[in-house]
């Protein structure tokens, strides 16, 4: 009698926990079916729907910064779905955001056509060239202060890709 009421416990228990799960989806649930489902709509043509999708998905990963690998696909996916309704100025303006939160973000020749990857090559380029600029102020403004480490700091791994951190090198301590 005792191992049936338990038996009875441990079911409803289990039954609440499964239902407190279905209402109560994590956003991070939320946001991975918002993309899928944009995903799939992309591949259907429906870019409109698509990419109202990801503005909400973006607009909620805005207040979670540190998931960068879905607030990047959102975002590659905002800039497909934006080509595909041929504005290729706001396609190009979150590709560039995905180059400033993942400047290593490679995308494959393969995978996508000559015209996403031209607008992906722009939005790269103009990427790096506002964080080298940030660099450079940085750099001179620590440079500026008489922090010499600091200077070292911001060269360091940055110098290479950077001109304009080469030239500072000869001023930095």
């Amino acid at each position: 009698m005792c191992a049936s009421r338990m038996y009875r416990k441990v079911v409803q228990l289990f039954i609440v926990l499964c239902l407190a799960r279905l209402c109560w989806s994590s956003a991070a649930d939320e946001v991975t079916e918002m993309l899928a489902r944009a995903e799939a709509l992309y591949y259907e043509a429906d870019f409109e729907k698509s990419v109202e999708i990801l503005l909400r998905a973006d607009d909620m990963l805005k207040q979670q910064p540190a998931r960068l690998k879905e607030r990047t696909d959102v975002k590659l996916q905002l800039a497909l779905g934006y080509i595909g309704l041929n504005d290729n100025a706001k396609a190009k303006a979150y590709l560039t955001e995905l180059f400033a939160l993942d400047p290593d973000r490679n995308m494959d020749p393969q995978m996508y056509s000559p015209k996403v990857m031209r607008i992906a090559e722009d939005a790269k380029g103009e990427s790096e060239n506002v964080r080298c600029q940030s660099l450079v102020t940085e750099a001179q403004n620590q440079l500026q202060a008489g922090n010499g480490d600091a200077v070292i700091n911001v060269m360091g791994p940055n110098r290479l890709k950077c001109s304009g951190l080469a030239a500072l090198t000869s001023k930095a301590p």
